[in-house]
């Protein structure tokens, strides 16, 4: 990540899927990322067992954990409302107005079935894009949080979701077919 640039970097959730290892290590590895902007996450699905060490971890890597909660991002001369909900959460009352930007940092991918006339932009992960992705047909592998939006991008309206295949499989089956893993790489532009 170090040798890309980019102003903020955002965690949507489930960094251990089980029991947290080498916290110390993992903290040190994303204290060491460089952004300008902050570092900011959300819990996921997987983390709830783990909470506290998590955000004990997170909070030593200078990574701020976002729960239920809005902010208002000020980026130069422009800005933009930075929302955060865990899980599946219902974003509308944390937005502020429609006056700016809306960016929503939401677990689950189906959030957006609930969010999509509050956001500009929600990113998602949880669904490690299907797992197996076949197109035309989509991801195989869904589950609570992620029947209808599981890979990729899709546009409702003005609102847009984009979901992560995350950096790593299941560890009970960690393959992955046409879901690479990733990282996304955003840039915003101000209107």
């Amino acid at each position: 990540l170090n040798n890309q640039k980019f102003d903020m970097l955002i965690f949507g959730g489930n960094l251990f899927e089980g029991d947290i290892f080498s916290s110390s290590e993992i903290s040190k590895i994303l204290k060491d990322i460089y952004v300008e902007y902050g570092k900011f996450a959300i819990l996921g699905t997987k983390d709830k067992g783990n909470s506290t060490e998590l955000q004990q971890l997170y909070l030593n890597a200078g990574v701020e954990v976002l729960s239920n909660t809005s902010r208002q991002i000020y980026y130069k001369n422009s800005s933009f409302t930075l929302v955060a909900s865990d899980f599946n959460g219902d974003i509308s009352s944390l937005v502020p107005s429609r006056n700016s930007f809306v960016l929503s940092l939401t677990h689950e991918p189906d959030s957006f079935i609930k969010n999509q006339n509050y956001v500009d932009l929600q990113l998602s992960g949880d669904s490690l894009g299907g797992t197996i992705y076949i197109p035309y047909i989509g991801g195989l592998l869904k589950d609570t949080g992620y029947e209808t939006y599981v890979h990729g991008q899709y546009t409702v309206q003005d609102s847009l979701l984009l979901i992560s295949n995350g950096v790593t499989g299941k560890s009970n089956f960690p393959y992955k077919i046409l879901t690479p893993n990733e990282i996304l790489l955003i840039t915003l532009k101000a209107q």
